[in-house]
């Protein structure tokens, strides 16, 4: 409070802005690397298990995520859907 209540809702709003920007794209591309899924899945999958789930959802969303991928591997008729959930080759 040194800078008065000004100065307060700009580190709060500093703090929000920096947090947002990690959790909607930072988190999600290097997720996907380290779990070979796409950035896009893995941003949707938080946004999914947060809703169905509230906040553990959220935090265990990348695992339920690689959960759901083994599973449509397992199966002949759903092994396209895992392959759409995985990272793009090219490069």
């Amino acid at each position: 409070m040194e800078y008065g209540p000004l100065g307060a809702l700009a580190i709060v709003v500093a703090i929000l802005i920096v947090n947002g920007l990690s959790e909607n794209l930072l988190f999600p591309s290097l997720a996907g690397k380290g779990l070979e899924l796409s950035p896009s899945v893995v941003f949707l999958s938080l946004i999914y298990w947060g809703f169905v789930l509230g906040p553990a959802g959220a935090l265990i969303s990348a695992p339920l995520t690689m959960v759901v991928r083994t599973i449509l591997e397992s199966f002949e008729d759903t092994h396209w859907i895992a392959e759409l959930m995985g990272e793009s080759k090219s490069k």
